[in-house]
C-alpha cells in the first residue's frame, strides 16, 4: 500500500548503500581496514559480528518509524570497511558522501565517519585501528534507535523459576494476582 512506502525507504536506502559500498569496493588500491591486522579467528568473529550488526540495523529499520535516509544508510555502509581486509579505496565514497548528507542533529557521527574515511586512506596498523574505531563509533552513532521501553511493568511477566532467585522483594514481583470481582471492568 502507498501508506506504508515511507516506511520502506531507509531499509532500501539501507541496502543500496550497503550494495554501492561492496560494488565499490572491487576498484581502486586496497585501503587500510583494521580487518588485516586480524588473525584468522578474530577475522571470522569480525565478520560474524559485522553480518549480525548488519541484520539488526536491518531488522529494526523495517520494524521501526522512519528516519532520516542518511542515518539509516550510513551504518550499512560502514561495516563492509570495518570488516573486510582488502576492499577498495572507491568504497570509501558512498560513506564520504552520506556522512556530508547527514542531518545536522548527526554532525558527531558525520564527524567520526569522515575522519574514518581519511585514516582508511592511510597505512599501517594505527591508521587501520583508527579508521576501524571511528567508523564503527559512527555506526553505532547512527543505527536505528529502539523505540521507548514499556513503562508499565505490570505487563512483564518473570518466569516462575527466577522468582527464588531474584533479588526483589516478593511483595514487588510483576506476576502477583490483583484480585477483582467480576463484572467490576464494565462500570457494574
Amino acid at each position: 500500500m502507498i501508506r506504508h512506502a515511507p516506511r520502506l525507504r531507509p531499509f532500501a536506502a539501507a541496502l543500496a548503500a550497503l550494495a554501492a559500498t561492496l560494488l565499490l569496493g572491487g576498484f581502486g588500491t586496497a585501503i587500510a581496514a583494521p580487518a588485516g591486522l586480524l588473525s584468522w579467528e578474530l577475522f571470522g568473529l569480525a565478520i560474524a559480528g559485522g553480518a549480525g550488526f548488519l541484520a539488526w540495523h536491518l531488522a529494526q529499520l523495517s520494524a521501526l518509524p522512519p528516519g532520516p535516509v542518511a542515518r539509516a544508510a550510513l551504518p550499512a555502509a560502514l561495516v563492509p570497511l570495518i570488516v573486510f581486509p582488502h576492499v577498495g579505496a572507491a568504497a570509501l565514497l558512498v560513506p564520504a558522501t552520506l556522512a556530508v548528507a547527514l542531518p545536522p542533529a548527526e554532525r558527531f557521527a558525520a564527524a567520526l565517519a569522515l575522519a574514518g574515511t581519511l585514516a582508511a586512506l592511510g597505512t599501517g596498523p594505527l591508521a587501520a585501528a583508527l579508521a576501524g574505531g571511528a567508523m564503527l563509533a559512527a555506526a553505532w552513532r547512527c543505527r536505528a534507535r529502539c523505540p521507548a521501553a514499556n513503562d508499565n511493568p505490570s505487563l512483564e511477566r518473570v518466569p516462575r523459576f527466577w522468582l527464588r532467585f531474584s533479588p526483589m522483594p516478593a511483595s514487588l514481583h510483576y506476576a502477583r494476582e490483583i484480585a477483582r470481582d467480576s463484572g467490576s471492568e464494565f462500570g457494574e
